[in-house]
């Protein structure tokens, strides 16, 4: 740019040069003429010699505007010199990487658009090396891969027989064999496949989830020689979420589970007891099952509504290690297989979902409370008498946590009904059965309390 200015400037001024002795060589012409033999002619040549006079004058003229102009852009010159040079001190001052899209412009009043040069390389801070990517984008969807490889070493006083998860109601009693037999066993079963789906349609947020272990219905002989464990699915779910709404779908966290904070379905917001045994902890209300959920937040995060409607079952006990549930003798054989008895699977019907409300709110960063509660129903057909009787249940859970500085936090989780055993781990029964083939929610209650302690950034203490 200095040498095209540079180079204007030198034309102007050779071209000045040449009209100024143009113009001498005018004037020492005429008056030279003015002799004897040039008297004459002075009649004939007056014409032409006013002519080249104006002309001359006309020239000066644009002279001295061609000069007036080159003095403002001197001087805008400049003022863009100055610009630069600040930017450039900038840039250098806040370390930030110059603009790679192009090379800076300045354009002045003067509708000049001067063409910055890039600053170089030698005075650019030097980019830091990429790393491998943590996610695979496939269109505007981003594919996470994730979760973690457990070697786990489970040692009990007692010959529980339940596997690396503990089924807290099936501990046997000292006047057994088995509770005068201890157990150990090494296991990868804990190993948790995750693969997360992130995606943006114009302003709503698409999340799918997946979360498996290996601690599915094992074979009879799988301890033998081959140890396959069965692949089993944990969560399974779809969220949309739009400025404050939230709908999510699939196989999820029950809403009855406490939260950390807000209300998610997402595992990292959910509390259910961060300890090594893959089961949760008595006293954790909870269920990983079908359900539809519709929440809201509000006040900036800070208060939030949810309703869900989640799949329902009639439990009468003998699950979780729990003994087998005996009915009146006078029933027909056909109320065992409506009751799910922890061995009845799909056989048991569902007369409606279950449906369950929730708020919470998040005041403070380190306070976290919400108030929840369900209602249920189950229903039995005696075909002796061909009555159809039901029963209705429901519950209210109180659940908070609340954090003392940055490495400690405080939890108390309680819940109290009719007919919602099953959600306390299915220690105990939803329903019992009468003779007359009524059935009657049984009341259950069950708490937990206790503090989490952050040793350090991946080291927890429950």
């Amino acid at each position: 740019m200095n040498k095209i200015t540079y180079g204007i400037l030198f034309c102007v001024v050779a071209f000045g040069l040449n009209l100024s002795a143009f113009d001498g060589a005018t004037a020492t012409a005429t008056t030279s003429n003015t002799g004897p033999a040039a008297a004459s002619g002075s009649t004939d040549t007056a014409a032409p010699a006013a002519a080249a006079a104006k002309d001359v004058d006309e020239l000066r003229k644009r002279i001295a505007a061609q000069a007036e102009k080159l003095k403002e852009l001197r001087k805008s010159l400049a003022e863009q010199r100055k610009m630069l040079d600040a930017a450039v001190q900038a840039i250098e001052t806040s370390g930030a990487a110059p603009v790679e899209s192009g090379d800076a412009r300045l354009v002045n009043a003067g509708g000049v658009t001067p063409s910055i040069a890039s600053v170089s390389s030698a005075a650019q801070p030097s980019s830091p090396v990429n790393e491998a990517p943590l996610s695979l984008k496939i269109g505007n969807t981003y594919i996470t891969p994730g979760g973690f490889l457990a070697m786990s070493f489970v040692t009990r006083s007692t010959n529980l027989g339940s596997g690396i998860g503990t089924s807290f109601g099936g501990i046997p009693f000292n006047n057994t064999a088995a509770g005068n037999l201890t157990d150990m066993l090494l296991s990868v079963q804990s190993t948790r496949p995750i693969l997360r789906l992130d995606s943006m349609w114009k302003d709503t947020k698409i999340l799918a989830y997946f979360e498996n272990d290996f601690i599915g219905n094992q074979p009879t002989n799988i301890l033998v020689s081959s140890n396959g464990a069965t692949f089993r699915l944990r969560l399974a779910f779809a969220d949309v979420r739009r400025n404050g709404w939230e709908i999510t779908g699939g196989q999820t966290w029950t809403l009855l589970t406490s939260n950390r904070t807000g209300i998610s379905p997402l595992p990292d917001d959910v509390f259910y007891g961060r300890t090594i045994d893959p089961n949760p902890t008595i006293g954790v209300s909870w269920a990983r099952q079908g359900a539809l959920r519709v929440t809201y937040h509000a006040a900036g995060d800070k208060l939030h509504f949810a309703v869900a409607l989640e799949d329902p079952q009639q439990y009468i006990g003998g699950a979780q290690g729990a003994g087998t549930v005996v009915l009146p003798s006078n029933l027909p054989s056909t109320v065992a297989g409506e009751l799910n008895t922890g061995a009845t699977s799909y056989a048991t019907p569902g007369v409606r979902p279950d449906i369950l409300a929730k708020i919470a709110i998040d005041p403070a960063y380190f306070l976290h409370s919400e108030l929840v509660g369900l209602t249920s129903e189950a229903k039995i057909y005696d075909s002796k008498t061909g009555n159809t009787l039901t029963t209705t249940g429901g519950g209210v859970g109180f659940n908070n946590n609340i954090g003392l500085g940055k490495r400690i936090r405080l939890f108390e989780n309680a819940l109290y009904g009719r007919g919602i055993g099953r959600y306390m781990y299915g220690q105990g029964p939803d329903v019992a059965v009468n003779s007359n083939g009524q059935p009657t929610n049984i009341t259950a209650a069950s708490g937990l309390g206790g503090a989490e302690l952050q040793l350090t950034k991946s080291t927890l203490l429950v």
